[in-house]
């Protein structure tokens, strides 16, 4: 199956779950390409070749389905605290073959203590979760030594999250890529100094 054909199903997947689970704002099912595949696709090119990845709040599979569909060559574990999301996603990875992905049902904070996954991925990535500050919280345990973290964010908050994360304590190096409209700020080197 082509990269093309996983997008679509991806994306019809999520309209037809849409109508049972809110899993995108139905204003945005107009853009749905995108304000979303698309969105999700810009980080496919920062990820390492055969990177382990863990998508932290995936909600619909976003952006951890879409790498996947795009990139054969990771592996990616999905991470979402709503059951009815996870069902939604392991519908997606059946239909559209997605050989290297997994859902795991669950909190972020939690999962990040059980030995399979603690420290163990390349790359983490968030997309629509909180403030930078959270979401370091949240992916620093899961992610190797020199691991990186891929964020969504929106230009204009990226400044001020940044220096609120480094008032909590968090040191990292940053690197931020605007790619098409997307915004991704990439930290590595990451680690906390308790104040």
């Amino acid at each position: 199956m082509e990269e093309t054909d996983k997008l679509e199903i991806i994306e019809d997947c999520i309209r037809g779950w849409n109508n049972t689970i809110n899993l995108v704002s139905r204003g945005d099912l107009p853009h749905m390409r995108a304000r979303h595949i698309d969105d999700s696709a810009a980080a496919a090119r920062v990820i390492p070749h055969g990177a382990s990845v863990i998508d932290i709040g995936s909600g619909a599979g976003l952006p951890g389905l879409v790498l996947a569909a795009l990139r054969p060559d990771i592996s990616v574990t999905s991470i979402e605290s709503d059951s009815r999301k996870c069902i939604v996603q392991q519908d997606i990875i059946r239909r559209a073959s997605l050989s290297n992905a997994r859902v795991m049902n669950g909190r972020a904070e939690s999962l990040a203590e059980s030995e399979s996954l603690k420290a163990q991925a390349d790359c983490a990535t968030v997309r629509a979760l909180g403030k930078i500050a959270l979401c370091l919280e949240y992916a620093a345990p899961l992610l190797k030594p020199g691991g990186r973290l891929i964020l969504f964010k929106s230009h204009a908050s990226v400044d001020a999250e940044l220096a609120a994360a480094r008032a909590k304590g968090w040191n990292f190096d940053c690197k931020i890529e605007k790619i098409h409209k997307t915004t991704l700020v990439i930290l590595e080197n990451m680690s906390y100094t308790d104040s």
